[in-house]
């Protein structure tokens, strides 16, 4: 079985003021977490998603950071990509 990578990013603020709150992190867990309620749970239960990882890291530019969404899909996953994006662009609008 074929896998597929489906990567999103968003720049977001410089998180090293940051770094005693973990703002990022907390994304990180409510997208990312295998328990009922975050999004990987919501988008394995529907079949669309092999496996999810989320978190922020560092750019080289200075003033923003990077939070990226990686997903791995199945050749049958990568039919249902646009409803992924989807429901994650309103996950993030919640």
């Amino acid at each position: 079985m074929d896998s597929k990578a489906l990567e999103i990013n968003f720049i977001i603020p410089d998180q090293t003021l940051d770094y005693k709150t973990k703002v990022s992190n907390y994304y990180s867990h409510l997208i990312g977490h295998e328990s009922k309620g975050p999004l990987f749970y919501f988008f394995k239960k529907l079949g669309w998603v092999a496996h999810l990882s989320a978190g922020p890291g560092h750019t080289s530019g200075g003033g923003s950071d990077l939070f990226s969404i990686s997903l791995d899909l199945t050749d049958e996953d990568l039919k249902n990509y646009e409803n992924i994006l989807v429901n994650v662009f309103e996950f993030g609008n919640a």
